[in-house]
């Protein structure tokens, strides 16, 4: 019951005064509320994709992830911090995105004011599960003969919503928030609003959910205002983010439409990551969409369990360090993730600032393989893992290459590529190799004693080294090549 249907009732005399026109008056008003908080939902539900069914193998996790309600009397970086330290996922309720201006606006008839603007780098594929991999090639890294036709283009918003609906095309846009701003003069989680007393007050904006790590000095943060980044997506219905993992603390705010997430804790054995000089690395090769899974590529494989989250406008989902998640749009949806410097990844950068004296093996290939492979024999026996170079070199192969690599392929392309054979008693090789070892020794010990000053688990500390290995190895052998020597040469060889 609209303002015209009360006032028509009135004339008609079928609603009086006092009570029976106050209840009236209570009606008409929640209709026109419930109308207008409605009125987002309504216009981006009509626009519905549905992706794949998810595998009738997967576990949803119960009890649901924690949530909390934001307690606006606190100090906010308190309860940050605090939901920081706790290290699991959280929802936060009736929080701060509850007064950010881009959650009110109909954001579909919003755009159409705005069709002639320009979106640079729309992602775009036929099908809804996206799995980035060109755009993140730095040069010289794996890439797979099966990369889906993901293709980058500069959309219009006219072009980005006429599609909404083709069930051919999936879109998504991302960008800084900045950048977002100021091309649609919008001021997306900044306003004011006035306190009893008429005085303006600022509304908590999006940096409310930065992250001060507790192990950064004030000296590496100071004047970085670039380390926290608030990025806005903008996402047809269906599209799916393949799990994936960040190094980054991220707090995830739902401003329009509704998403799905799985989350998966880190560490888990069963992932199957892409390699870390893959193209698509820091994503798992696992399709949680497929019934069947090939037991060839994936050997190990039992589905580890996952937390679910559908996060509907105004909540925020805080998304831990290294925690994998897929994302799933239900609806045409608005985001705004801001993500924050962890210290686990700055710490586990240092290993690569180390100096190893590997330069006076770089002209030949056998000497850049021996010298990878003592090196990493030495590191591996420095660390707690409890595994010898063959062990720990078999285990990556395992967990990242086999997917890609199966035996039976490795053994058609095997021919191509040759282990170095080890240098003879000596040869300028070997003697080389005698003059580094103390080099190889100190800078071995001083990466594990930097692992060891490292608060984190023994489980992600493996996989940082193997990254570190895969580095190496591409350095030894170049891309192609490092599955063969991590699984011929290094997995094969003596320990």
């Amino acid at each position: 019951m609209g303002k015209n249907a009360i006032k028509r009732a009135i004339e008609e005399k079928r609603i009086g005064t006092g009570y029976g026109t106050m209840l009236a008056c209570v009606i008409a008003m929640f209709a026109l509320l419930t109308a207008y908080y409605l009125r987002d939902s309504l216009s981006l539900r009509a626009f519905v994709k549905h992706p794949p069914p998810l595998s009738p193998h997967l576990q949803i996790i119960v009890p649901k992830v924690k949530s909390i309600s934001w307690n606006s009397s606190t100090d906010p970086v308190e309860i940050v911090q605090n939901i920081v330290r706790g290290g699991v996922p959280v929802v936060i309720r009736n929080g701060p995105v509850g007064n950010w201006p881009l959650k009110y606006i109909d954001i579909i008839q919003f755009l159409q004011e705005k069709t002639d603007i320009v979106l640079p780098g729309v992602r775009w594929q036929p099908e809804p599960v996206f799995v980035l991999g060109n755009e993140r090639d730095k040069g010289g890294m794996l890439g797979s003969a099966d990369d889906r036709p993901l293709r980058y283009f500069n959309s219009s918003v006219g072009q980005f919503l006429n599609s909404l609906a083709d069930p051919a095309q999936f879109r998504y846009w991302s960008g800084e928030l900045a950048w977002f701003e100021e091309v649609f003069n919008i001021s997306a989680t900044k306003r004011s609003r006035r306190t009893k007393a008429g005085q303006k007050k600022p509304v908590t904006d999006w940096s409310v959910f930065k992250v001060v790590d507790a192990a950064f000095g004030a000296e590496l943060l100071s004047g970085e205002a670039d380390l926290w980044v608030p990025m806005v997506w903008l996402s047809h219905a269906g599209v799916v983010a393949q799990t994936h993992f960040d190094p980054q603390h991220n707090f995830l705010s739902q401003l329009q439409g509704s998403k799905r997430l799985l989350l998966f804790p880190p560490y888990q054995p069963n992932m199957y990551p892409f390699p870390h000089i893959h193209r698509s690395y820091r994503q798992s090769q696992l399709r949680l969409e497929v019934a069947a899974v090939d037991r060839d590529l994936f050997p190990t494989l039992t589905l580890p369990p996952a937390h679910e989250v559908l996060l509907a406008p105004g909540e925020t989902l805080y998304i831990p360090p290294y925690w994998h998640h897929r994302v799933e749009a239900l609806t045409t949806s608005v985001s705004l993730s801001v993500t924050s410097p962890a210290s686990w990844e700055v710490a586990f950068s240092e290993m690569y600032w180390q100096r190893v004296p590997f330069g006076r093996f770089a002209d030949t290939n056998q000497g850049r393989q021996v010298a990878v492979g003592a090196f990493l024999r030495r590191l591996v026996d420095a660390l707690p893992f409890g595994q010898s170079l063959r062990e720990f070199a078999d285990w990556i192969y395992v967990s990242r290459y086999r997917p890609l690599y199966p035996p039976r392929l490795l053994g058609e392309q095997r021919s191509r590529f040759i282990c170095a054979a080890a240098p003879t008693e000596g040869t300028p090789i070997q003697r080389e190799l005698d003059a580094a070892a103390a080099s190889f020794g100190q800078a071995a010990d001083k990466i594990a004693t930097l692992m060891g000053a490292v608060d984190a688990p023994l489980q992600l500390k493996r996989s940082f080294v193997a990254d570190y290995s895969e580095e190496l190895s591409r350095w030894a052998v170049g891309p192609t090549d490092v599955v063969f020597f991590l699984h011929d040469c290094l997995a094969k060889g003596t320990d």
